[in-house]
């Protein structure tokens, strides 16, 4: 599955400076998958969505305890949810997760103007 171990990398996504445009959807959707894999398997933490502020990787997933204490990563039954969703086929992945990206053209024409005086067509 795309992006797992960025996520649970502070310095993941170059150290922040290179998080793709779906990373904040996709991390979504590696939650809700981890939490369903890790219930399945046993787990007793639930996998959470962490903005870290500051300098590094601001997209993170987290491990929680049920007194949502985070500082204690994932048991055995998430690790394994972890390797399981690793595995899971991107395809599948795209099934769920869908960003849409425009352009917006009048920004774009002012750019351009702006830049190399030639409107965009």
């Amino acid at each position: 599955m795309r992006y797992v171990d960025e996520f649970l990398d502070k310095y993941g996504f170059a150290d922040g400076s290179g998080e793709p445009a779906d990373a904040q959807a996709v991390r979504t959707a590696c939650v809700a998958l981890l939490n369903a894999i890790g219930t399945r398997r046993g787990s007793e933490v639930k996998a959470v969505e962490y903005d870290r502020p500051g300098v590094h990787n601001s997209c993170m997933i987290m491990f929680a305890d049920d007194k949502g204490q985070t500082d204690g990563g994932p048991d055995e039954a998430m690790s394994d949810a972890l390797d399981e969703l690793r595995n899971l086929d991107n395809e599948l992945l795209e099934t769920a997760v869908q960003v849409p990206v425009a352009v917006d053209t009048p920004a774009l024409e002012r750019l351009c103007a702006e830049l190399v005086k030639c409107p965009v067509e």
